[in-house]
């Protein structure tokens, strides 16, 4: 296998291509180093999201109201953006919901092919990924400094902590090309950046690294209910709204048209599997089932094009449910 990530810009595949592609992201890679012991679960993603958002909550609030919707500041706050993200004033899409898609992405440094059966020793160092999205850019700073605050306090039931070290941010996202942009404090972020175009292999191997919660008809979708389709609506839903709510706007695109041919995309091989996972939930006090499916997929690229840029730029946001801590993430390489 050769990864994909660094292949070659190209022309995008279809119409409005460079729109669907057009999303700027930041993608960062934390460094830290432990500097107390202890135990950790087997996947950290919700764990961090967590900690990241009591963090973010104690540097931004100045209200101490219990709650975020009638809070006059809602739509400057950073943790109410981030976590409570509210539709902007006059929004006319996702008029029923009460928040729209988070502004971020946590990639925490395991995946579910390595997942131990329990809790596992604390690592000496690790490195998070942290993704944001579009205009919420402009509080980065504030992101990291609550990640470096939110590990400092200690993570887990043993309270490990860990020191940010080093931040690295990736010049174009999707390119495998990073460079250190400082440390809390001295932070010296690029500008966001859209993902290069790049061209689709003639045979695509598409590995889920986390799982991928996909819904259909009311129900989950399983290994052997899985088709294409499903995960292309779901990218076709996502990508809209985050550019809709967090980038330059509504996607001139043909979503029916779209998820009506993705429903005939063959599938090359299929190697897929349900992983049952819970986590706890602090905020409703009980264990919530989270399994999805990993493995992998195998595609012809003869029947790509369309899809390509959907493909390429959900690998870097993510698919599913619970993208904001991980799950959903899947890498793309040429088979």
């Amino acid at each position: 296998m050769s990864r994909q990530a660094p292949a070659r810009p190209t022309a995008p595949t279809q119409d409005g291509a460079r729109d669907v592609l057009a999303l700027p992201l930041a993608r960062l890679r934390l460094r830290f180093v432990r500097r107390r012991a202890g135990r950790l679960p087997p996947y950290t993603g919700s764990l961090w999201r967590g900690a990241f958002g009591r963090a973010l909550r104690r540097l931004c609030c100045v209200t101490s109201l219990d709650r975020c919707d009638p809070c006059a500041l809602r739509h400057a706050c950073p943790y109410a953006c981030a976590f409570e993200t509210p539709p902007p004033p006059g929004a006319t899409r996702m008029r029923r919901y009460d928040a729209v898609p988070h502004p971020f992405v946590i990639e925490p440094p395991e995946d579910a092919h390595a997942w131990p059966p329990g809790p596992r020793p604390a690592p000496a160092a690790l490195t998070l990924g942290l993704t944001v999205i579009g205009g919420a850019h402009r509080w980065l700073g504030t992101l990291v400094a609550a990640m470096a605050e939110a590990a400092g306090a200690g993570l887990g039931r043993d309270r490990v902590r860990y020191d940010l070290v080093a931040v690295w941010q990736e010049r174009i996202p999707g390119t495998g090309a990073w460079q250190p942009v400082g440390a809390p404090g001295a932070l010296d972020p690029l500008p966001p950046a859209p993902p290069a175009p790049l061209e689709p292999p003639r045979r695509l191997q598409l590995r889920l690294l986390t799982p991928l919660r996909l819904v259909r008809d009311e129900a989950l979708v399983g290994a052997a209910r899985f088709r294409f389709g499903d995960l292309h609506r779901n990218l076709q839903r996502r990508i809209a709204s985050l550019h809709h709510f967090h980038g330059a706007g509504p996607l001139a695109a043909d979503f029916r048209g779209l998820a009506q041919a993705a429903d005939a995309v063959p599938l090359a091989a299929r190697r897929l599997r349900w992983l049952d996972w819970r986590r706890w939930s602090s905020r409703q006090r009980a264990m919530m089932a989270m399994g999805g499916l990993v493995g992998e997929l195998e595609l012809d690229g003869a029947h790509l094009g369309p899809f390509w840029p959907w493909l390429q730029l959900g690998a870097l946001v993510h698919a599913g449910k619970a993208t904001s801590m991980g799950l959903g993430r899947y890498e793309l390489e040429a088979a």
